[in-house]
């Protein structure tokens, strides 16, 4: 597991800072536990990458004897829940980050900023009904599932909790980082679930604020001959820079050699390549740095499943688990989600989305019946 352990973060938790620091000296001194010094690790595979940036991370280990301790009075790590309840009251559900280079991908590492309010108090009270409602429902998890909502560029000028925005998982077992395949597995209420799946989300909303709809007749990524996943992936970089690449994204790293065989500017020119897409997608040229890119469309894209969630929990008792854009659902809610997730895209922003679930069942509930 990862845990923040600065000053502002630890302010958060049950533990301070002094405490923190306290046990470390202590437990090591007593031979409890270890710990290495600050190892960097490189947010990119590419060597050549000119944008150099690096992870800073220190590593814990309980040593032999705190392991033999626990031990006596029968404390393992499968019952470690059982002796230590878990208190997420002093979690922040609502965070603020400042802006920071390409925070598309790495949105909570940007500063932390300490905002208040009545902006910000409305918009913790959103997160925390959707908190509350959950803890009335079991999910297969080794945690009570937990929203956090992460507000981005909190510093750009006319911020008003209107960038960023999306919902991550407070608590410790985090469904969000788990494979596609393993969410399948997932259970809530004791039920097999599905992912109902908005399909090119931000991309449809680029069209929409700009006053066009998406053709989804045929498959936004399929562009000439080029690789579905090499499209989407110079898309999703074209909307985290605000502007169409320039250079072979990251995303095209090792997962991708390791799958495909190839990296794709060993068989494609970058140029050749962006300028199909454009063609394709000419609302691309309307991306821009600051003002329209990844941080306003994540909003809009999380306005909506913000609106979703809300219907479902206060119409119709239906609960769930956000994945960016994506709801896991109990399967026989598959429709259900899926009219919501279209009328909360139609109201807010002119269109009507494909949705896609990772189920095949044949789910007779319509969005006017009851669960």
């Amino acid at each position: 597991m990862y845990r923040p352990a600065d000053k502002d973060e630890l302010a958060k938790t049950l533990v301070s800072a002094d405490n923190f620091a306290k046990l470390r000296s202590y437990w090591i001194e007593m031979e409890l536990m270890e710990e290495t010094g600050f190892a960097d690790f490189r947010a990119s595979m590419d060597p050549d990458d000119p944008q150099k940036t690096y992870r800073k991370t220190r590593r814990f280990r309980a040593k032999p004897r705190l392991l033999e301790l626990a031990q006596r009075f029968q404390i393992t790590s499968n019952n470690i829940t059982e002796h230590f309840e878990r208190s997420h009251r002093h979690a922040k559900v609502i965070q603020v980050r400042a802006t920071k280079d390409g925070s598309y991908l790495y949105p909570q590492c940007a500063k932390l900023l300490k905002p208040k309010g009545p902006r910000f108090e409305e918009r913790r009270r959103e997160v925390e009904a959707l908190n509350v409602f959950l803890t009335q429902h079991q999910f297969s998890l080794s945690d009570k599932p937990m929203l956090r909502r992460i507000f981005s560029c909190g510093d750009r000028k006319g911020f008003d909790y209107n960038l960023g925005g999306r919902f991550y998982c407070a608590s410790d077992d985090d469904w969000t980082q788990k494979p596609k395949s393993k969410r399948r597995s997932i259970l809530i209420d004791g039920e097999p679930t599905c992912e109902v799946d908005v399909s090119a989300s931000q991309l449809a909303i680029l069209y929409a604020l700009q006053g066009e709809v998406l053709n989804y007749d045929a498959d936004p990524y399929q562009v000439s001959d080029l690789p579905r996943e090499v499209v989407k992936g110079i898309v999703v970089a074209a909307i985290g820079r605000g502007e169409l690449p320039k250079r072979w994204p990251r995303s095209f790293d090792n997962k991708f050699i390791d799958q495909h065989g190839y990296h794709p500017r060993d068989r494609y020119k970058l140029k050749q390549v962006v300028g199909n897409i454009a063609q394709k997608h000419p609302i691309l040229n309307c991306l821009e740095p600051g003002n329209l890119d990844w941080a306003v469309l994540q909003y809009e894209e999380a306005e909506c499943f913000l609106l979703a969630m809300q219907r479902l929990s206060q119409r119709f008792g239906v609960p769930f688990l956000p994945v960016h854009d994506s709801l896991i659902v109990k399967q026989r809610h598959q429709n259900i989600a899926t009219s919501i997730l279209e009328e909360v895209y139609n109201e807010r922003l002119g269109f009507v989305p494909r949705v896609k679930s990772s189920s095949d069942i044949n789910d007779q509930v319509t969005a006017i019946g009851l669960p």
